[in-house]
Order: structure tokens, then C-alpha cells, then sequence
């Protein structure tokens, strides 16, 4: 099995659990935010792939959103009948936009996207959370 799928079972489990712990939605909001953001920052210095880009600011506003709604006590199931429908479409159109966004990114089938791939395909589960499988292959020079 592919560390990225060990992500996801990882994140279904914790999101599980989430409504059976008090505080563990908020906490995993938080800390998938702050994943976000700095995935989002260390993919585009190492990679500059346009539509992941736009799919990691998506999934980064979706995770800053969630964080005072699970505060709440609601959850992705729960907000559609207490959030106004715009609030909802939006939270749920940044969640579709995150996989259409790397479906658009393999259509470009940049060098940059094989190479993380090809990475991927070798990482540990530590290594994908962590973002070390991320090849550097625009390094920033400061002279």
C-alpha cells in the first residue's frame, strides 16, 4: 500500500474518531491547516505546479474554515442543515477542488509532477507528512 493511501486511511480514522473525542475536530483542523500551509509553501518553492497550488490554497481555506465550525460541535455532515447554503457550497466546492486540481496538474504532465511520482511511489508514510518525498527541483539561489 502507498504511503499516500496510508495518509488517507490515517485521516479517516482520525476523522472517525473525531465526533467521539471532544476537541479532536478542532485539534485535527488545526493541525491539517498548518499542514497545509506549509506543504502548500514547501510544493510550490521545490515544484511551482500551478494547479496544485490552487488546490492546496483550497484545501487550506477549507481547513481554516472548519476550525470555528467544529469549535461548533458541527462537522462536513452536520453543516448543511445550520450553515447558510452559500457557507456550505463553499466548504464543499474547496473540498471537490482538491482532487480536480491534481487530476488538472497530471494533465499538464510536467517533468516536476513525474519526478514527485516517482518519489511518492518510494516514501514512507513519515516521509509524505513531513513533505521529504517533495524532490527540489526549483531551488531558490540568494546571493
Amino acid at each position: 500500500m502507498s504511503a499516500g493511501a496510508k495518509y488517507g486511511l490515517f485521516l479517516g480514522l482520525l476523522f472517525g474518531l473525531s465526533d467521539r473525542v471532544p476537541g479532536l475536530a478542532i485539534l485535527l483542523w488545526t493541525v491539517l491547516s498548518i499542514q497545509a500551509a506549509v506543504g502548500l509553501w514547501i510544493i510550490w518553492r521545490r515544484l511551482q505546479l500551478p494547479w496544485f497550488l490552487v488546490g492546496s490554497i483550497a484545501s487550506l481555506a477549507v481547513s481554516l474554515l472548519m476550525i470555528p465550525i467544529s469549535a461548533r460541535g458541527l462537522n462536513l455532515a452536520t453543516i448543511v442543515g445550520v450553515l447558510p447554503l452559500p457557507a456550505v457550497a463553499a466548504i464543499w466546492l474547496g473540498i471537490a477542488w482538491v482532487p480536480l486540481s491534481l487530476g488538472l496538474e497530471s494533465l499538464r504532465d510536467s517533468p516536476e509532477l513525474r519526478a514527485w511520482r516517482a518519489r511518492a511511489d518510494q516514501a514512507s508514510l513519515w516521509e509524505v507528512i513531513t513533505f521529504r518525498h517533495v524532490p527540489h527541483m526549483h531551488r531558490v539561489r540568494i546571493e
